[in-house]
């Protein structure tokens, strides 16, 4: 059995001090656009629409990546250039990255003044350069992950 509990807006406002849901517009959040902390300046650049910034498959991807090289989410910073308010070329200049990895974003998009091949490291400016499929198509393809593996051992000075 329920009895009728009927409050007044005095007893309301005190049990209740902060509003429960507001209607004003939310701003966005500039860090929610990425993942990582850059500890190691090394970004990551992802082309991924749907996604705020990568598919949970792709991140777990990504993090056994990483974790092959001795690194982790903390050590790079994940952008998704699929998002209409980054500017990934002011982002490079802004993060002045000594690594830069780009999964499926075409080089036009940081305006390099050269042109290279996938899975060839790059030195340019104080950076070396990655360019690769998206993690998608890395994932699914043996050969690729190789590929992938060879050039990261290059990038990162592995034995």
């Amino acid at each position: 059995m329920s009895l009728p509990v009927s409050l007044s807006p005095f007893l309301l406002q005190q049990l209740y001090p902060h509003a429960l849901y507001s209607f004003a517009k939310e701003e966005s959040q500039p860090g929610s656009m990425f993942i990582g902390k850059n500890e190691k300046h090394i970004s990551i650049y992802v082309y991924e629409t749907g996604f705020p910034v990568v598919a949970d498959a792709d991140m777990a991807f990504l993090q056994k990546v990483l974790g092959a090289c001795k690194l982790s989410i903390d050590d790079v910073i994940m952008i998704n250039t699929a998002q209409p308010e980054i500017n990934a070329v002011e982002l490079l200049k802004k993060l002045k990255p000594k690594f830069t990895i780009l999964f499926g974003v075409e080089l036009e998009k940081l305006e390099l003044p050269m042109i290279f091949p996938q899975y060839q490291v790059q030195h340019f400016d104080g950076c070396k350069y990655l360019c690769v499929p998206q993690l998608a198509q890395i994932a699914k393809d043996n050969e690729q992950k190789k590929q992938l593996w060879q050039s990261l051992k290059r990038m990162f000075d592995i034995d």
